[in-house]
């Protein structure tokens, strides 16, 4: 039986698929090309672990066997069903600045029709705004920490890798690749190519964005069309001087917390 012995759990929005799409060119790693959501949907879950182990037919003799999907790090009551399909699992946290982090994802659910475009208007705190943010927790994605904890109160601290986006990532990623690859016990002396380049930068054009607005059901069908479409790009979400204040002020005890914990400095881009 195939089955994962990593997962990349989340952050969403933070860079899960930039390190997913680096690890997946080592020899020695395999990660499954989609997210899968086997243990945060349930109606995925209900079509069994020989589905979900069909899922990774591909991977060969990789010693590292993977799939990513940034939902799982918030995903309450998700833990012990992990656990208990995947004995000895390994768990990779990428976080990213998570006033930053809330701003990519408002801008992932325009484009997918789920939210409307807040303009130039101040927009945090509204109640327009907190009907998405409980649709979709926009912000209590952010609070890394107290979900941190969870995962390390099942698996134990030797079995969660944390990543981070501003500070890993978007300055020494080749370095980042290596200390991941350690960490899942592969060679880490592996040239990675294009290290540094990211992925998922947005494509969508105004219309599209306005069409998936007009019909929402059909947004994320339009948005991945859409994308490919030359045209004028639709111009994202930018918070307002007061919104980006906003945002600081919820996270900043937070972050202060996430720090201290992890035992290192906090590093420019998340003051």
């Amino acid at each position: 039986m195939t089955l994962p012995n990593f997962l990349i759990v989340g952050a969403m929005k933070a860079g899960t698929s930039w390190l997913s799409a680096k690890l997946d060119q080592h020899p020695d790693v395999y990660v499954a090309p989609e997210e899968l959501h086997f243990f945060n949907d349930p109606t995925i879950r209900a079509r069994g672990l020989d589905w979900y182990e069909a899922r990774f037919e591909q991977a060969g003799s990789a010693h590292a066997v993977g799939e990513k999907t940034a939902g799982y790090l918030l995903g309450k009551g998700l833990l012990e069903d992990i656990d208990a399909c995947l004995p000895g699992v390994r768990c990779i946290a990428v976080l990213r600045n998570p006033a930053r982090r809330a701003v990519s994802q408002i801008n992932h659910h325009i484009r997918y029709g789920e939210s409307r475009h807040p303009g130039d208007d101040d927009w945090i705190g509204t109640g327009d705004f907190e009907r998405i943010d409980e649709r979709f927790a926009i912000l209590e994605r952010g609070r890394y920490l107290e979900q941190l904890l969870a995962y390390v109160a099942r698996f134990g601290r030797e079995r969660i890798h944390v990543v981070l986006n501003e500070g890993d990532i978007d300055t020494r990623p080749q370095e980042t690749l290596a200390e991941t690859c350690r960490f899942l016990g592969v060679d880490p002396a592996y040239e990675f190519t294009a290290a540094a380049e990211r992925v998922h930068v947005n494509r969508n054009s105004r219309a599209g964005v306005a069409l998936a607005a007009r019909v929402p059901r059909l947004g994320r069908l339009i948005s991945r069309i859409d994308r490919f479409i030359p045209g004028p790009k639709a111009t994202p979400y930018v918070p307002t001087d007061r919104d980006r204040e906003a945002l600081a002020a919820h996270y900043r005890e937070a972050n202060r917390a996430l720090f201290d914990w992890l035992g290192r400095p906090m590093p420019p881009g998340w003051d």
